[in-house]
């Protein structure tokens, strides 16, 4: 916390433009679709790489636009986990459609704090880091779940570097997260080669 103080910094509610929290529709209720519906992100959707659809859920269109419009996604949206595992930040890529459950806020930044320019990608990866995630923690309530809510949220400090530190950190995030995805399907790729050979051994 001293740490960020010291430095050039902002709260994110000063650069939030727009905010909203999710929904989440009754189970019970017709706001489900099996397939061709609109994804519908729960925690487990939300990681530090992006947004992941393994084991999506999907919620009818008309869900989306009307009783759900409120959180529909939009292209550079922060999308911030704050029930389960709260803290963990993903942003909206281009040409994505979705929404969100009441576990996640999602919001927009501004272009600029003061006279330095942020880009969304930089936020996303500060939150992320530990000390990001140190930060969001600090103020999470006790209880089975711990959680935040979106006041907290805005209360969160961001360290503002220069516009070319934050390109230099987006790119070698983005360089480190390709190549861990890699890795781990090389990783899938050997086991399921291995389980493959055991299966062979055994019934031979």
């Amino acid at each position: 916390m001293e740490q960020i103080k010291n430095k050039k910094h902002f709260t994110l509610g000063e650069a939030i433009a727009e905010m909203s929290g999710g929904a989440t529709p009754k189970v019970t209720g017709d706001y489900y679709s099996d397939e061709g519906g609109v994804p519908f992100l729960r925690v487990q959707n939300i990681t530090e790489m992006g947004i992941n659809l393994d084991d999506v859920k999907f919620i009818k269109p008309e869900v989306h636009e009307t009783m759900l419009k409120r959180s529909r996604l939009k292209k550079d949206d922060l999308v911030f986990t704050i029930i389960g595992r709260p803290g963990t930040v993903s942003i909206v890529p281009e040409n994505f459609e979705g929404n969100i459950s009441q576990n996640s806020v999602r919001f927009q930044l501004q272009n600029k704090i003061g006279d330095t320019k942020i880009f969304p990608e930089y936020v996303a990866v500060f939150l992320n880091t530990k000390v990001g995630k140190d930060l969001s923690l600090r103020w999470t309530a006790g209880g089975a779940q711990p959680a935040l809510n979106a006041d907290i949220v805005k209360k969160l400090l961001v360290p503002l570097p220069s516009v070319e530190k934050q390109e230099k950190i987006i790119s070698g995030v983005k360089t480190i997260y390709e190549k861990a995805k890699q890795l781990r399907q090389e990783a899938e790729s050997i086991v399921a080669g291995a389980q493959k050979q055991v299966e062979q051994m055994i019934l031979a």
